[in-house]
């Protein structure tokens, strides 16, 4: 994303640049042409810089409606769950449900389906189907730098026995798997997208977390991904 510079804008920065800079001679008794050149072509030069690297990034920041960007899901955790904790429309994908049913990093799911029963929320819960090939090729990057605690099958078993966690208290929750290759961890919280990445070398909540507003073509281009991967999704075997 970028943000075009106006003729008004560089006029009026150019004006501004070198008539403080042309006073400051003035006053300095070092107005010749030499320092006339000087101050034109370091207006130029300063007034470039300035946009491109302090006023354009600052445009872009809001344009973008970034609200925050964590070192990690954990924590990301407490906004994110203060925001379900109200939310009336949630969309989750995910690859193995830890981060809804792991209490350790807070009892997300107690909250989903408390909500989903006495309040009728809207929740949507994608996971990796634990069956496909794609289940088993994150389970082998996952096994490369981490044999212990994710030994072949680990993750399908994991999947399975979340899909049990989430499915056995009949709330309202719907649940589905995909079969893509996992890229990325999506939690749509109402007009919020919590992004993270699920690498080679990392666990997902290991990643970087980014929280955006609704309003731009990204936050659509998230919930596209949402919609796709739901519309494509297979039910759990019962």
């Amino acid at each position: 994303m970028s943000e075009k510079v106006t003729s008004k804008e560089l006029i009026i920065g150019f004006v501004v640049g070198i008539v403080t800079n042309l006073a400051w001679a003035l006053i300095t008794e070092k107005f010749n042409v030499y320092w006339i050149t000087a101050i034109f072509l370091g207006t130029i030069s300063v007034y470039y810089l300035g946009w491109k690297f302090v006023i354009q990034p600052l445009f872009v920041l809001k344009k973008s409606k970034l609200i925050a960007v964590y070192d990690s899901y954990d924590k990301a955790k407490p906004f994110l769950i203060k925001k379900l904790e109200t939310a009336s429309d949630v969309r989750i994908i995910t690859v193995g449900g830890g981060p809804i049913t792991d209490d350790e990093r807070g009892k997300i799911l107690e909250i989903l389906i408390n909500r989903s029963i006495t309040e009728h929320i809207k929740v949507k819960i994608l996971l990796l189907n634990p069956t496909s090939r794609e289940a088993e090729n994150r389970n082998k990057e996952l096994n490369n730098f981490d044999k212990r605690d994710f030994p072949l099958g680990a993750v399908s078993q994991t999947i399975t026995s979340n899909t049990r966690k989430i499915l056995e208290r009949k709330s309202s929750i719907e649940l589905r798997y995909y079969d893509s290759k996992p890229i990325l961890r999506i939690f749509i919280v109402d007009e919020l997208a919590f992004i993270s990445y699920y690498l080679s070398n990392k666990e997902g909540h290991d990643t970087q977390l980014t929280v955006m507003e609704k309003g731009t073509d990204m936050f659509k281009g998230f919930e596209r991904i949402f919609e796709t991967l739901w519309e494509n999704g297979t039910l759990p075997l019962p």
